[in-house]
């Protein structure tokens, strides 16, 4: 028993072989949970067997500026979603649509890594982030960033991603 307003941090580890999946109820996320007292409260911390269910992959843009007035940076954050280890995760494709104004974004492949871009094995909740370089005319004031990938489940199936992102000047 706690009294009322008292702080509660809670760590949760995995054992070997294991991973740290999540908090549920009065936590959230994968860092540390950190509740205040105020009545009883329930937290439920979930572990998956490693390498175990399948990889799920989300793409964010986590950060972006202008390397030019013309060229577009965007870091972009892959993060596996899923329950199992992606053990061969990969962007193969990206893609740029303008949404609004005239003329056309592309990749800049002279300042950017090489496609395929590999992200390599990503365990569940793991992140892997690469900065990208976009063609961007002052023409173009909204545009959507879609990226294809792939993620091989330690089963060896593989499973396709698509993602994609608005991005406006």
């Amino acid at each position: 028993n706690y009294n009322s307003g008292t702080p509660v941090t809670l760590s949760a580890t995995a054992a070997t072989g294991s991973t740290f999946a999540g908090w549920s109820g009065a936590c959230t996320g994968t860092a540390s949970c950190q509740v205040t007292m105020s009545a009883a409260k329930s937290v439920t911390a979930t572990f998956t067997a490693n390498g175990q269910g399948a990889p799920s992959i989300a793409a964010t843009i986590i950060n972006r500026g202008w390397y030019s007035s013309s060229i577009l940076f965007v870091d972009l954050q892959l993060k596996n979603t899923g329950t199992g280890t992606s053990t061969s995760t990969a962007i193969n494709g990206l893609a740029t649509q303008t949404l609004g104004g005239t003329g056309t974004a592309s990749y800049n492949s002279a300042l950017s890594p090489a496609l395929p871009i590999q992200a390599g094995s990503l365990a569940a909740g793991a992140v892997f982030t690469v900065r990208i370089y976009l063609n961007v005319p002052g023409t173009v004031t909204k545009l959507m960033l879609t990226e294809n990938g792939s993620a091989t489940a330690a089963s060896g199936t593989s499973a396709p991603f698509v993602q994609s992102q608005i991005i406006s000047r």
